[in-house]
């Protein structure tokens, strides 16, 4: 990504009041630890040039975020680094595991988060050095002790934690407080992700693509990936302190679109179709099908639709409903309070709502019988919170922007 690019989302990302992790990958490809390839324009370099070159494009990059008003929460200087970065020059495995290598590293990473930090200004971005292995405790003790001993500075610490490549559950369970509490860091899995299925959508050839791939205990299925998130997050909990701080999911939206291969999209956290998956909720902390919103004092929307072939309505009668016969709305009248609103979805679509006023509170409930169901909530503004991953139809949004312009 550009830094044209990383601009244009920056502020997207501030104007959704999400946080910001910006991730160097110091190359003009992907970086990982089998390919931590310099950019083009910094072959040749002497190393002292070198180290001044990723001082300057790291300053760059947060100067011009800065100057935006989107400086990000916390910045990786390079992606999974266990090799090192910036090759041959920052090498560290195999023949390169030296201690001249290992000077080499640190003083590179110093580059970055010196970079980083002058550019921030008056709130300075968090530190990460992400490692790639995440689940062996020897490695990683071996990678950070190299820079601790060197004197690198840093925030946090970043793990990555894929079970085909990395290990087990248990693994990672004994490895986040220890690493946590030897360098004194806070801890993120910052790059996670698990099938919920092994077919194929398109003919590109899926990263996990045989039973081979799965962690025993969780099968490919849409149960399968939330009860491994939920054991990831848990173990994210579980670190002494409140220092295992996140969870980063790799490639969340990385579905199937039409003559662009993906490798992914069994892996994403939505099915094939764009619907959104429980592992969602699992990474959230939420039981599946639980999904809170805040109580909002209205008047607001809440709108929902269903495949024509099913014949499910309302328990109690909505508000009113439009002229589309699969659609329906409730609207929340000023004094009145959306006290909870929960749903389910995929193999248990379905809908609760309670609304409460001066008379008392009453439930409404819809349980379609159909997985093609939606959901939609509109407050005043016209802001639209998508509560089921679904293409909203013209008209609701007509009408519902309608109903709210009424102030019926």
């Amino acid at each position: 990504m550009c830094i044209r690019d990383s601009l244009r989302m920056a502020r997207r990302i501030d104007e959704a009041g999400l946080g910001f992790l910006l991730d160097f990958h110091y190359s003009d490809w992907w970086a990982d630890p089998g390919k931590q390839i310099k950019p083009a324009a910094w072959e040749g370099l002497e190393f002292d040039v070198l180290v001044d070159s990723v001082y300057r494009y790291s300053y760059d990059v947060i100067d011009a975020l800065r100057a935006q008003g989107t400086v990000p929460s916390m910045v990786q200087i390079g992606n999974e680094i266990r090799t090192g970065m910036l090759w041959p020059d920052g090498r560290v495995d195999g023949e390169h595991d030296t201690p001249e290598q290992w000077d080499h590293l640190a003083a590179l990473l110093d580059a970055g988060r010196r970079g980083v930090l002058d550019a921030a200004g008056d709130v300075p971005p968090r530190i990460m050095i992400h490692f790639d292995n995440g689940a062996k405790n020897e490695m990683g003790r071996y990678f950070y002790d190299n820079l601790v001993a060197r004197g690198l500075e840093f925030d946090a610490i970043g793990l990555s934690f894929y079970s085909k490549w990395h290990g087990s559950l248990d693994e990672l369970r004994a490895n986040l407080p220890d690493l946590s509490a030897r360098y004194d860091k806070d801890i993120y899995v910052v790059e996670t992700a698990y099938p919920w299925t092994l077919d194929w959508h398109d003919e590109a050839p899926n990263i996990f693509g045989t039973e081979e791939d799965l962690h025993e205990g969780y099968p490919p299925t849409v149960d399968g990936q939330s009860a491994f998130l939920s054991e990831v997050r848990s173990a994210v909990e579980a670190v002494p302190g409140g220092r295992g701080r996140g969870i980063f999911y790799w490639a969340p939206e990385w579905i199937p679109v039409e003559g662009i291969e993906c490798h992914w999209e069994n892996a994403a956290l939505f099915d094939f179709n764009g619907r959104a998956l429980p592992g969602l909720d699992a990474l959230a902390g939420r039981d599946a099908g639980d999904v809170p919103i805040v109580t909002i004092d209205g008047p607001a929307v809440i709108a929902f639709w269903r495949h024509p072939e099913s014949d499910s309505v309302l328990d109690s009668d909505p508000a009113f409903a439009t002229a589309l016969d699969d659609i329906q709305y409730y609207g929340v009248q000023s004094g009145e309070r959306l006290a909870e609103l929960n749903i389910t979805y995929l193999d248990q679509p379905g809908l609760r709502f309670r609304i409460r006023n001066d008379a008392g509170e009453k439930l409404f409930a819809a349980a379609p019988d159909s997985s093609d169901v939606g959901y939609l909530l509109v407050t005043p503004r016209l802001e639209y919170k998508t509560l089921y991953r679904v293409q909203y139809p013209d008209d609701l949004l007509r009408e519902a922007a309608g109903f709210l312009d009424d102030g019926r």
